[in-house]
């Protein structure tokens, strides 16, 4: 998903959580009971079915929640034939989990470890998930990390006052730094009716880029579709069979810097290589049926989101970024080529203000601000004005904290391949461990 009113590129605080979250997030994923061989692995299997078909039955309380499935009609059927309460959910994912802490995996197996680890985490956010729908309070803090297994750090505000300094000295002239700014990136907007074009090439180069180094099925496509009316600038909805449908949100302007984006974001190598990957790999694989569901508020998202940013870079390294939107997107778009490095040079320093929505945030669902104060916070660190601020605070009412997925999900997956030498001078390597991402059971926990 692209969130309508989030950063261009587009999307460490210690807390007490409960035993419960701590044993399926953080733990060793050690059990305690004896199981090998075929037993073992139908009992993980069936324990992974039941979390499929309670992740349906959330869904019946939570629209949103199941994001896309993929998996034996069966198990959704069966599940539609079930009416369950949230407490009785709630009751369902402990036993669930009370299975698979009883169930004993050699770490040799590193992969079968994980999948089990990442099983109970899994497990812990759905339960998160349906006491907050029963009403359970929960600090923004405690919220992410039950749901995404991750917490956003804080930032000193002067840090970002800092960047504004800096884009005040780099965009001259008269009226506020926030009228300023918008009149500068409304020079970049894509016409209506170039938008078709635009996004097609960028689609279509990135993947070829992407295809160069990592093998997809030979069946995977997507559609495009363009919409109104949605509380997104984009979103993928994976269908399963390595097929998506992406649709674009035409009710907002799509600035030039948004193309290359989009097309990476939800299609290549984000959100529709990541799904093609997880169905491929570990789904049809190797039969594990968790694979084949989504559940938006959860650590998959934070997975999802994060390896769709930062795979932005992966694909197109700064420097081939610019000569391609210089050769290719800003032509298209009728927009002056000669233009592209400034657009950047201002785009990189709003980015920098990112996480500052994450701060106010924060502060507004912990009630320590008021609307109108996180309004006009907002508007004035993303150097937006006030309907766009108006938006971004109703995306977050309804998503809340999933805002972190963006900004943070990125900095961890790009932090974590950094850390493995997964740099833009080795391309290779970036290719390499970004593929795993997209191939092996991961969850945000793990990128430490």
């Amino acid at each position: 998903m692209e969130e309508d009113v989030m950063r261009n590129s587009s999307i460490a605080v210690v807390i007490v959580v409960s035993a419960f979250l701590v044993i399926s997030c953080g733990g060793t994923g050690k059990g305690t009971a004896a199981n090998t061989g075929e037993n073992m692995e139908k009992q993980v299997n069936e324990i992974a079915e039941s979390f499929v078909k309670l992740c349906f039955n959330l869904g019946k309380h939570d629209n949103d929640y199941v994001d896309s499935y993929y998996g034996p009609d069966t198990l959704k059927k069966e599940a539609e034939t079930e009416e369950k309460s949230l407490d009785q959910i709630k009751q369902d994912a402990d036993k669930l989990v009370e299975k698979l802490g009883k169930i004993t995996v050699d770490e040799t197996d590193k992969l079968l470890w994980k999948r089990r680890k990442n099983l109970l985490c899994l497990i812990g956010s759905l339960k998160a998930r349906s006491e907050m729908i029963a009403g359970k309070k929960m600090t923004f803090d405690e919220e992410s990390q039950a749901l995404y297994d991750a917490v956003s750090p804080p930032f000193p505000m002067e840090q970002f006052d800092g960047v504004l300094k800096e884009l005040d000295a780099l965009l001259p002239g008269e009226g506020s730094l926030e009228d300023r700014a918008n009149s500068f990136m409304g020079q970049f907007t894509v016409p209506p009716d170039k938008v078709d074009d635009v996004l097609s090439a960028a689609i279509d180069e990135s993947r070829k880029r992407t295809k160069a180094h990592i093998q997809l099925p030979g069946n995977e496509r997507f559609e495009i579709e363009y919409v109104t009316g949605k509380p997104w600038g984009a979103y993928n909805w994976f269908k399963g069979d390595a097929h998506s449908l992406i649709q674009f949100n035409t009710d907002l302007p799509v600035p030039v810097g948004n193309v290359v984006n989009l097309a990476c974001h939800e299609g290549y190598p984000g959100h529709h290589v990541y799904s093609t990957l997880m169905e491929q790999k570990l789904y049809k694989g190797k039969g594990w049926v968790e694979y084949s569901i989504n559940p938006l508020f959860s650590p998959v998202a934070m997975m999802m989101e994060g390896t769709a940013n930062i795979g932005i870079e992966v694909v197109f390294p700064k420097k081939e970024r610019l000569a391609f939107e210089k050769d290719v997107i800003f032509p298209l778009a009728g927009l002056d080529p000669g233009k592209v490095e400034l657009y950047h040079k201002v785009q990189d320093l709003t980015e920098k203000l990112g996480f500052a929505r994450n701060d106010v945030s924060r502060l507004f669902i912990d009630g320590k601000i008021s609307r109108e104060e996180a309004i006009e916070r907002l508007a004035k660190y993303r150097l937006r004005n006030r309907e766009w601020a108006e938006k971004s605070l109703a995306f977050l009412q309804h998503y809340r904290t999933y805002i972190i997925t963006y900004n943070l999900g990125m900095k961890m997956v790009g932090d974590y391949m950094k850390r493995r030498g997964a740099t833009p001078d080795n391309p290779q390597k970036m290719w390499t461990e970004f593929e795993k991402l997209l191939s092996e059971p991961f969850l945000p926990s793990d990128l430490k």
